[in-house]
């Protein structure tokens, strides 16, 4: 619904209006002398957040009309120190890579190429000798190509998906681009017309800056332009930015009276880049008329100053054309005085007509191409120039710069523009290496997709910090992550891997390790062994325990998985941790439960932990669950067990299970309680996640209590980490020395945490675990990928060297994760790693940390790796 703007919010949202509409053909005029330049509105006074709801508004009623989503825009912009990080966001926003690629994009391919050379002046490493001139060229003309998009591209994408992947399809695909090929007609005649009018300017733009004859002096003239200060600088990126939006507005956008770009910038307080970039836009011109013919129409906040009462729209207008216009920022609205709905969206009858036409294509397509192309659209096609994703069984597979990520989880949505923002960096740089995040991300149950979120959260703080942190000494090669998921159960594992191996080959993504595996079962073997044995691509597993899952320990090199390191203690080393921290078990009145659903490898392995470390004398009690995430007739099955378990006097209960059926049975005791026993239940790492299932009844079931106020029942497991392990270890001497890098490396995330939580559509949830593991995962990627390379090298390391750095990581090249100190052996296991037991604390209804243990039974004093006996 249109929203009505009255009171002193409708004096400036129908003066933005007129001056956004200023784009017919017969106004735009030059004032002599003067080139085109922005028209800048000001708000004054107030809070941020008054002047974000306002601009929110003018953003729902834009229309066709280009402008930013001031909300995203902010959060983006957030953490921007610099004009130029700022105007990169703000070109993404308008360029094809953001907002409007379902309008017509702006090519920003002057402020890409003014861009890169900003990057080589701020390089102090940076020199003027042929290779870092044919080096900036090559720098400067990807970044201007990369800028192209459209249709054409698209369908051409298309094509060549279907062939490789979808020969049935192919046919009917190119069927429908017959159909669309008729409509990009009109826009490759426009594309001939930019050639001559936008592409050779863009070419000479930086020409005519330098004073240069040809492109190899003005490459030439970029390098030596080191005495400029950053202030010149910032106006030669805000040039080249406000060229390209007047290109914007060739001969074709004049004929079709289009409205010109709006820029709402929530944030531009003086002090801030935001204040900064708005200083360069006016470029102090104050009180001198502007051009009819000025784009882009900015509306900023600057927080501060007295203003000028503005009463009526043409005052509004006639100001903003002087660039005097302070606007004082209004109050709340009156009711009482109805407005008039504002219409921001404009267009000729050449826009509706090529609506209309675009219309019938469309619906032409798909009743010619059917379920083929719809089926890729329903997952995100069209919303990234990355591998596609294919839907199957109701979910969306494959593997996604961030682009489409919401396509597997709507949650993910703000997380994975983070992500994408990332990579974009990373790809500008010139030299990065891509880590990919494999696991399923469809998941059915609010629980499963809150543990999903934080995964995928943990991994992004990963990656910011190899791009941001300076603790690498060098931030090259920057870091691209990707988001695979290979559905349920891992079930689709081999088309993700299959894509993960072309990317490893492909130049153009520089894939380098694969990290994730948060699911023990078979198909995900089948994944690593795809990965590893077949093509020699590292691995780091998460929260990967099952032994079997893992290289044979001991002098052996790597016989399972070649390249591929844990950092999560195995099943086995959790369950002696288990045991030694808890000496006062009995083994006599022990009892094992399992559940023996064949292809589990987490809950077979688990059970054959307990039962090589605590001597159970009675037999195992046995349930079968019909999969990981279902519970099927699970609950009465514990209920016909749970009498057993009481006459044989049993009050320690080792559980060999799944979350999900951890809580099934928690809630069967609950109900079939013992009388005069209490219970512990002990269980591994995979109940890290149990606490995200428990709903206000299971929480007030666990808090039932004796007659001496003891808990009946206590939920004690083994977890990869804990946020307070480092704040309440109970560490001494050269312990606590040698784990302080973890507690720092914690205590950095937390802050990072908070500074992003924006960014990440909220801040991560610690206490499961998963964000900790999923972090330390991509973490340790990003180390083997930064040992690997060679400084000063232009070259991404090879697979091969990154698989070797596995083997490196221990005495002084021992990781620091927020899991704890990672000290790999020669078969890329973790040597005595820290394990947190924890347990279910029904006051909080949260998790309790108790302790620290380890396998060896005492705390490590440095990374040095022990042999085993043989």
């Amino acid at each position: 619904m249109r929203r009505i703007w009255s009171g002193a919010a409708g004096v400036l949202a129908e003066a933005v209006a007129e001056l956004a509409g200023a784009g017919r053909w017969w106004g735009r005029r030059r004032v002599r002398g003067r080139a085109p330049g922005p028209v800048v509105v000001e708000l004054r006074g107030g809070e941020p957040g008054d002047a974000l709801a306002l601009m929110l508004g003018l953003a729902e009623n834009g229309g066709r009309l280009p402008v930013n989503h001031p909300g995203r825009f902010q959060d983006g912009a957030a953490g921007a120190s610099c004009v130029a990080e700022l105007l990169s966001d703000v070109a993404d926003w308008y360029g094809i890579r953001g907002m409007c690629r379902r309008r017509r994009p702006i090519r920003f391919r002057r402020f890409r190429m003014a861009e890169q050379a900003y990057r080589a002046w701020s390089d102090p490493a940076g020199g003027c000798g042929a290779t870092q001139v044919r080096e900036l060229q090559r720098r400067c003309e990807r970044a201007a190509y990369d800028e192209r998009g459209g249709l054409l591209n698209e369908l051409n994408r298309l094509r060549g998906h279907a062939l490789q992947e979808d020969l049935r399809g192919a046919a009917a695909l190119y069927t429908t681009g017959a159909v669309l090929a008729g409509l990009t007609l009109v826009p490759l005649v426009e594309w001939l017309v930019r050639h001559v009018w936008v592409h050779r300017p863009a070419r000479t733009w930086l020409q005519r800056k330098l004073d240069a004859p040809g492109p190899q002096m003005m490459y030439l003239a970029l390098c030596r332009v080191r005495d400029e200060p950053r202030e010149i600088w910032d106006q030669w990126l805000t040039d080249a930015f406000l060229a390209d939006v007047d290109a914007y507005y060739h001969l074709g956008r004049r004929l079709n009276r289009s409205r010109l770009p709006l820029l709402l910038m929530p944030r531009a307080e003086p002090g801030t880049a935001g204040g900064a970039l708005l200083r360069h836009l006016r470029q102090d011109q104050t009180g001198v008329p502007v051009p009819r013919r000025s784009c882009p129409v900015v509306v900023a906040h600057t927080g501060a100053g007295p203003g000028e009462e503005i009463a009526v729209v043409e005052g509004v207008v006639s100001g903003a054309r002087t660039g005097r216009t302070a606007f004082v920022l209004p109050g709340p609205e009156e009711a009482a005085e109805p407005g008039r709905p504002l219409n921001l969206s404009g267009g000729g009858p050449l826009a509706v007509g090529l609506s209309g036409a675009a219309v019938l294509g469309l619906v032409a397509a798909g009743l010619v191409a059917g379920p083929t192309v719809a089926g890729g659209l329903g997952c995100g096609q069209g919303m990234s120039l990355r591998p596609k994703l294919v839907e199957v069984d109701g979910q969306c597979v494959g593997v996604t710069d961030g682009a489409s990520a919401d396509a597997f989880l709507p949650g993910l949505a703000k997380v994975s523009r983070g992500i994408a923002r990332e990579n974009e960096r990373a790809e500008r740089t010139g030299l990065y290496a891509t880590v990919a995040l494999m696991l399923p991300m469809t998941p059915a149950t609010e629980p499963e997709k809150r543990q999903v979120a934080n995964e995928v959260k943990g991994a992004y703080l990963a990656q910011y910090e190899a791009n941001h942190s300076r603790r690498w000494g060098v931030l090259r090669p920057a870091i691209r992550l990707v988001l695979a998921n290979p559905g349920w159960d891992y079930a689709h594992e081999r088309p993700v891997t299959d894509t993960l191996v072309a990317m490893s080959r492909d130049s153009g993504q520089n894939l380098r390790a694969v990290t994730g595996f948060n699911l023990s079962v078979d198909s995900t073997e089948r994944a690593l062994r795809t990965l590893t044995v077949e093509h020699g691509i590292p691995v780091v597993g998460g929260p990967l325990t099952a032994d079997d899952l893992s290289n044979a320990p001991g002098g052996k090199r790597r016989e399972r998985y070649p390249g591929m390191v844990r950092i999560v203690p195995t099943n086995s080393e959790q369950a002696r941790a288990l045991v030694r921290y808890d000496r006062g078990t009995s083994a006599g009145d022990s009892v094992l439960i399992v559940d023996d659903r064949p292809g589990d490898t987490y809950n077979a392995s688990l059970a054959d932990a307990f039962r090589q470390v605590v001597t159970i004398p009675t037999k195992n009690r046995v349930f079968t669950s019909p999969g990981p995430d279902e519970a099927g007739d699970t609950a009465d099955q514990f209920a016909q067990m749970l009498p057993a378990l009481c006459d044989m006097g049993a009050r320690n209960v080792y559980f060999a299970g799944r979350p999900l059926h951890l809580r099934i049975f928690l809630g069967a005791m609950a109900q079939t309680p013992c009388a005069r026993r209490n219970y512990k239940v002990i269980t591994g790492s995979g109940a890290s996640t149990v606490a995200l299932q428990l709903d206000a009844k299971d929480w007030h079931d666990l808090d039932a209590r004796d007659s001496r106020g003891r808990l009946k029942v206590v939920v004690q497991y083994a977890a990869p980490g804990h946020p307070d392990a480092w704040r309440h270890s109970g560490l001494t001497g050269a312990a606590r020395s040698f784990y302080a890098p973890a507690g720092q490396e914690m205590a950095g995330l937390e802050r990072l945490n908070s500074e992003l939580a924006e960014d990440m559509g909220g801040a991560v949830s610690w206490t499961d675990s998963r964000a900790m593991t999923s972090h330390d995962s991509v973490y340790t990627a990003v180390q083997e990928i930064k040992r690997a390379y060679r400084a000063g090298s232009d070259a991404v390391p090879s697979l091969t060297a990154v698989a070797r750095q596995g083997a490196n990581l221990y005495s002084v090249n021992g990781v620091a994760g927020a899991t704890g100190m990672i000290c790999l052996d020669n078969n890329g296991s973790p040597y005595d790693k820290a394990v947190a037991v924890v347990s279910l604390d029904p006051t909080s209804k949260d998790v309790h940390f108790d302790a620290l243990t380890w396998p060896t039974g005492a705390p490590a004093r440095n990374c040095e790796v022990l042999t085993p006996p043989t």
